[in-house]
């Protein structure tokens, strides 16, 4: 019985009242959040997607995307991320703790991790994982590797945590080895308390963490080795800028401020 004038859609799936959205005279608006797969390997969505009046993404890599699959402009709208005080930046380069702020669930990849603990024994330091458990069935099976290879001295599995910040502060680097990924909130916020980054080859990844020695590929366990120890050969010089230019990043294109105006211009049209 009430009367909207637009209706906000985030997830692909919801795409399908798109359709009834438009009859009942509801202005549809569609803001990807990932990496648009899930639409360009659906052709239903696709059909929906055409019904919508605005298309937006939070990333240049989906904006393009969905660009090519509707022969449409898209509005890139960035993520936006509180701007939080900076943690004191690491004295020293050794990797001995590595966090990995995500939610268990196979698109987050988080078994290449364990397979690098167990083909580079050289490595002693301790992997976080601090994210809840969505999938239970791949947290098992995380579980299980972990096990059989007697890699418990090394693992923890924090589950779901309110507040990182102290655990970005005990962290020594923030890894990221999504397989998909939209403008990840991580290494946003992991670039804000002023943590080096490495992540997978991916997507919006690659505009964010445009270094290409901090990027591995997300079947390539010998390449995370590889960007551990560039980030550990860093001169004291090199790692300051690399953090301060990295929390720069983040105050200068991601405030919540920018993110809300953006998208009140989109939404205030009708």
């Amino acid at each position: 019985h009430t009367k909207y004038n637009v209706c906000l859609i985030y997830y692909p799936p919801d795409l399908t009242i798109a359709l009834f959205m438009r009859i009942l005279g509801t202005r549809v608006v569609y803001s990807e959040r990932v990496d648009a797969t899930d639409i360009a390997i659906n052709e239903y969505y696709q059909k929906c997607l055409k019904l919508c009046d605005c298309i937006l993404a939070n990333s240049k890599y989906a904006k393009e995307k969905l660009e090519r699959l509707t022969g449409r402009k898209v509005g890139l709208i960035r993520n936006g991320k509180p701007v939080v005080t900076q943690l004191p930046i690491k004295k020293e380069r050794e990797i001995c703790r590595m966090l990995v702020p995500a939610r268990i669930v196979p698109p987050k990849n988080q078994m290449l991790l364990l397979y690098y603990l167990k083909e580079y024994p050289d490595f002693t330091g301790k992997l976080i994982f601090a994210g809840l458990e969505e999938d239970k069935t791949y947290w098992n099976k995380l579980k299980q590797f972990v096990r059989r290879n007697n890699l418990w001295s090394q693992v923890e599995f924090l589950g779901h945590v309110d507040n990182l910040e102290k655990e970005y502060e005990k962290a020594d680097l923030i890894v990221l080895p999504s397989i998909a990924e939209g403008t990840p909130n991580v290494v946003l916020e992991a670039y804000a308390y002023g943590r080096p980054v490495i992540v997978s080859d991916v997507g919006e990844e690659r505009n964010l963490v445009k270094n290409p020695r901090l990027r591995f590929g997300v079947k390539n366990p010998e390449e995370i080795d590889s960007c551990i120890k560039y980030v550990e050969g860093l001169s004291d010089n090199l790692y300051r800028e690399l953090i301060e230019r990295n929390r720069k990043i983040v105050i200068e294109n991601y405030s919540i401020e920018k993110m809300c105006n953006s998208f009140y211009k989109v939404l205030s049209r009708w």
